[in-house]
């Protein structure tokens, strides 16, 4: 096996760099412009813009890859950056955004083709690339070890009755914001959603509800869709969510078993010294 990776932002991409170099699994890496972290230099590696596909599918063949990982985020707010300024329909907003992105006419068929949505548009980058010849495999494929699992981490902590509602209605409110492919991550307190991801991301989200709970106990659920490829956007915890949520007084993280990877195999010890206890359920029912 040989990997080829389509590397966005955040950390995860450099642990499975990381990860092949210790287990002796080859690797190459497309880093995406303006969103990757990756500052390893001793593997084939290029960097384009985010719209190029056809330069990965050469890169890749010339490298003989076999399987094919997407790995770390795309930020969303840098896509809409490059229409402000001004109105969002003028050439020039538009052409800032082409600059970015530089879509090739692979690309464009593809969003043609599925749209614009989070799960729709992943899909369908994972079939073109299967339709090239590449396997295309979960990061949590490779990096086993780092999913998570049925069990309790963290801070002990006691299922009071208002803790298991809190946790009943976030998982009811997560499920449903990812059946309409917004995004994976909800805070409840009270019984109450406080706050939902958006575009802003899981740790943003996190520091607004801290500015709305006022040093009541909360629970942050974050889940996978219903309906996605879990190869592709699989769920996603590190270090930095942990620390986010230790200053915004949001104290429970609840997971969804085989639904999540942490950043570490010692993300649970870290938890338990930050105060944060981690909840890893078998399923949402």
């Amino acid at each position: 096996m040989k990997i080829g990776l389509i590397a966005g932002n955040g950390k995860f991409p450099a642990r499975l760099i990381a990860y092949c170099k210790r287990h002796d699994i080859e690797i190459v890496v497309v880093k995406i412009k303006d969103h990757h972290q990756i500052t390893e230099s001793h593997i084939p590696s290029i960097e384009i813009p985010i719209g190029q596909a056809k330069k990965v599918v050469r890169f890749f063949k010339e490298q003989q890859v076999s399987h094919v990982v997407f790995l770390g985020g795309i930020n969303r707010q840098f896509l809409n950056r490059q229409l402000s300024g001004g109105d969002i329909f003028s050439l020039a907003s538009y052409f800032r955004l082409w600059q970015s992105i530089r879509p090739d006419c692979q690309i464009l068929k593809i969003i043609r083709r599925v749209g614009l949505k989070d799960d729709s548009i992943l899909r369908g980058f994972a079939a073109f690339f299967e339709g090239q010849g590449f396997a295309v495999i979960g990061a949590s494929e490779v990096m086993k070890d780092l999913v998570v699992r049925t069990g309790d981490y963290g801070k002990s902590l006691e299922l009071t009755p208002s803790l298991k509602r809190d946790i009943a209605v976030g998982l009811q409110a997560a499920t449903r914001l990812g059946e309409l492919d917004i995004a994976q991550s909800v805070v409840v307190s009270g019984g109450v959603v406080v706050a939902l991801e958006a575009i802003e991301g899981t740790d943003a989200m996190v520091e607004r509800a801290g500015r709305l709970l006022c040093g009541q106990q909360a629970v942050l659920i974050k889940l996978p869709k219903p309906q996605q490829d879990r190869r592709l956007d699989l769920p996603a915890v590190g270090e930095q969510t942990l620390v986010g949520m230790a200053e915004s007084g949001v104290s429970v993280l609840v997971l969804m078993d085989g639904g999540a990877m942490v950043d570490t195999v010692d993300f649970y010890q870290r938890a338990h010294e930050l105060g944060i206890s981690v909840i890893v359920k078998e399923s949402i029912i």
